[in-house]
């Protein structure tokens, strides 16, 4: 029982370019959930494009009652 962040953070090269991943896991002290956040950040000094990166469980299948939800999804580039 708890609440609270939990943050994790690594490095993953790709094609030779280097990404920091950087995933927070937060759970408020009322919450029935858990917000997760990936940050995806390229720290190989040139341009990437087409940037792929799967995110979730090998199946998100709990008891009896509901069914495995996937969805693709893209990646934006935001800058602070």
């Amino acid at each position: 029982k708890g609440y609270g962040t939990i943050i994790s953070t690594g490095t993953i090269t790709v094609n030779g370019k280097n990404f920091e991943i950087k995933n927070t896991y937060s759970l408020g002290q009322n919450d029935a959930f858990v917000k997760i956040t990936v940050k995806v950040t390229n720290k190989s000094g040139s341009t990437v494009s087409n940037i792929r990166y799967w995110i979730g469980t090998r199946d998100d299948y709990v008891k009896t009652t509901d069914r495995p939800n996937k969805f693709k999804g893209n990646l934006y580039s935001t800058r602070p």
